[in-house]
């Protein structure tokens, strides 16, 4: 079966997110090493420590790697892996919860792997700007909605300005969304954000099940 959205354009656009993702994982190590070497304990603790943070770094990386069969996955088990190995890479220092409010689906695991860099951009998103330095809690929520699958994700943060300019993550997730067919709606507040996909489902192969 082939993907439905190979284009050259499409591919620019996935080589752009994984710039993007890695000066971003690049920048997040740098800062990890800087505070570990803050930390109190022994070297032998620090290194640990920073070990464990850079496996939770290469766990994300694997989730979002390219697939290399097209057929269909269980949905729900891919993002709980991706918030799992996100919470330990980017959230856990930061006292941000992730919440994943699962609910089984079926996906055509290249439309599940693009899923997953939208996610991965939302949430680092949230986890930098939304809040503050403070802690609080990201969720995250997918469903089928007919012929379509709803992804719903909401955070507690605070956003005092009532516009948020779109920087290079969020262009890439309007651009992902829209390559697969899909709308995205965001709304910011003091109260948090909310941002909502809806992505038409990939014909997939019922019989072909990963």
């Amino acid at each position: 079966m082939e993907t439905h959205y190979r284009s050259r354009h499409t591919e620019r656009l996935i080589l752009r997110e994984l710039t993007h993702r890695v000066s971003n994982e690049l920048a997040a190590v740098t800062a990890l090493v800087a505070a570990a070497r803050t930390r109190p304990g022994s070297a032998l603790e620090t290194l640990s420590h920073v070990q464990g943070a850079l496996e939770a770094f290469a766990s994300v990386q694997r989730l979002l790697y390219v697939p290399d069969v097209i057929t269909c996955v269980d949905g729900c088990a891919y993002v709980r892996q991706l918030c799992r190995a996100l919470t330990r890479a980017k959230l856990e220092e930061k006292g941000i919860e992730l919440q994943f409010i699962e609910k089984p689906f079926r996906i055509d695991s290249d439309q599940c792997w693009r899923l997953g860099m939208i996610l991965y951009e939302l949430v680092t998103n949230a986890s930098k700007h939304a809040f503050g330095g403070d802690s609080g809690w990201i969720r995250v929520e997918l469903f089928e909605h007919g012929t379509h699958i709803e992804c719903r994700i909401e955070d507690s943060g605070c956003c005092t300005t009532p516009q948020v300019s779109r920087g290079v993550g969020l262009s890439m997730v309007h651009e992902l969304t829209e390559e697969m067919g899909g709308a995205l709606q965001q709304t910011f507040g003091l109260q948090g954000s909310v941002s909502t996909i809806m992505l038409p489902r990939a014909s997939i192969e019922d019989e072909q099940v990963a």
